[in-house]
């Protein structure tokens, strides 16, 4: 494949990461700062630059992003974008070290859990980033 006048991504340099707890590792009742993302950008790569994020929405939860560990102003209560349809940044953020997201879970139980009484039960927290190297 050409590609002409600078447009488009190379399939090399696209990234696309999405981060779930899991039944086996889930996030715990009562977590504060629990790591859900941690993704550091690979040494041979000179920046990334981040396009968008999102997350799920859990009530009773706080959301908390870094860039380089530069806590972004998008975090907080309520969730950004959403996993389907991720927040756009006005402009992409160079990311030179690594990204995360942390969870606080101000609910008393873990999420996703078995739990056939509660049909909110089995919902993981989730993330994705979108973006390219550079």
């Amino acid at each position: 494949m050409i590609i002409t006048n600078n447009t488009g991504i190379p399939p090399g340099n696209f990234v696309y990461e999405r981060r779930a707890s899991t039944i086996a590792e889930p996030v715990p009742g009562l977590a504060t700062g629990y790591r859900l993302l941690h993704f550091r950008k690979p040494r041979d790569r000179d920046k990334l630059l981040v396009y968008s994020v999102g997350t799920d929405q859990h009530l009773g939860s706080v959301y908390t992003w870094k860039i380089d560990g530069v806590e972004l102003p998008i975090s907080g209560e309520a969730r950004v974008g959403s996993i389907e349809n991720p927040f756009v940044f006005p402009e992409p953020l160079i990311v030179t070290d690594s990204i995360e997201l942390y969870i606080d879970n101000t609910n008393a139980v873990e999420y996703p859990r078995v739990d056939s009484s509660d049909p909110d039960a089995e919902y993981s927290y989730e993330c994705v980033i979108c973006g390219r190297y550079i």
